[in-house]
């Protein structure tokens, strides 16, 4: 179903746009980027109910708690986040729009500002006090920081959990 501008439906998930979804090589071209953008992904599965990670994650004042570097995320408006974070020694900021949110499932993003990247975080129900957690990540990387990349989506989902199950009421 194609629609002109993000709007929450019955379910209370955002409808996308799909004229704003884009692929890797189209994010590249429009941020000046002239390598591919590349895939990494990670995942971890937390003992607590869907919603309970669903609504930690979804809530990006969360994301310095348990992602290494991040300083600060802060909500602009209902679909834009701006963040500061520490990567590789200095502090760079960037905008992300919030592309789709579909509660208890997934939350899918593109950076709007900064270096390009896009991502999805998937909530997969492994039973009802039990959740699998899927973080896809494509962005542009040096040959040398894709080892680094990938540990650091592995710490943060591990963190993640850590995060998650502390808050959790048996």
């Amino acid at each position: 179903m194609r629609r002109d501008s993000l709007e929450l439906n019955e379910d209370r998930a955002i409808v996308v746009d799909v004229n704003k979804l884009v692929n890797a090589s189209d994010l590249c071209a429009k941020s000046g980027v002239s390598s591919p953008l590349q895939q990494f992904q990670g995942s971890v599965e937390i003992d607590a109910p869907t919603p309970l990670a669903y609504a930690l994650w979804s809530d990006c004042e969360n994301f310095p708690q348990f992602m290494r570097g991040v300083q600060e995320v802060r909500r602009v408006d209902e679909h834009h986040l701006h963040w500061r974070a520490e990567m590789w020694g200095e502090v760079v900021q960037w905008d992300a729009e919030i592309l789709e949110d579909i509660p208890n499932s997934q939350i899918s993003w593109r950076t709007i500002t900064g270096a390009a990247a896009t991502g999805t975080v998937r909530f997969e129900a492994l039973g009802p006090k039990r959740v699998r957690v899927l973080h896809e990540i494509q962005l542009q990387a040096e040959h040398d920081d894709r080892t680094e990349i990938t540990a650091r989506i592995t710490e943060d989902l591990e963190r993640f959990r850590v995060f998650v199950q502390s808050r959790r009421q048996n």
